[in-house]
């Protein structure tokens, strides 16, 4: 059975920094890219933000994209500031998205790096668990690629 992408409501930025309340519905009509990542301003997690942001327009062409972390929406916004990032970030503070799609690490509860491209109804159509960043952003690329096909 395919995994769907569930109904959620979590307070997040938008690409200018501006706090929104995004839903499932935010993003129904064009692929999207759900990035979870472990924490705001860490070595790996602003590597790989900043290589997603470095080919935003490429994927923007395709699909949305939004990264989710646990992190307060002040600390979005510090991140989004300080590597002039130019997507959403959500902040998903009680697990619930995360959960939901399994993107997090069974032995302590917390965020595990992973991916979801989820098509234009909600549905689950790639998912990468355990990430590494290193070469991450272009796979996600040539996937959306292949996908439009």
């Amino acid at each position: 059975m395919t995994k769907q992408l569930q109904d959620f409501t979590l307070q997040g930025i938008d690409a200018q920094g501006v706090e929104q309340t995004y839903t499932k519905n935010s993003f129904l009509g064009k692929k999207l890219v759900v990035y979870f990542y472990p924490k705001d301003n860490t070595p790996g997690c602003t590597k790989e933000a900043c290589n997603f942001n470095a080919i935003l327009p490429q994927i923007m062409a395709m699909a949305n994209i939004i990264g989710v972390s646990a992190d307060s929406i002040a600390s979005h916004k510090k991140f989004r500031e300080d590597h002039s990032l130019a997507f959403p970030l959500l902040s998903d503070v009680n697990l619930s998205l995360a959960t939901h799609l399994g993107a997090l690490k069974e032995d302590n509860n917390k965020i595990l790096r992973s991916t979801f491209i989820i098509d234009e109804s909600g549905n689950v159509i790639k998912e990468w668990l355990s990430v590494k960043v290193d070469g991450h952003d272009t796979a996600v690329l040539d996937m959306l690629k292949a996908l439009k096909v």
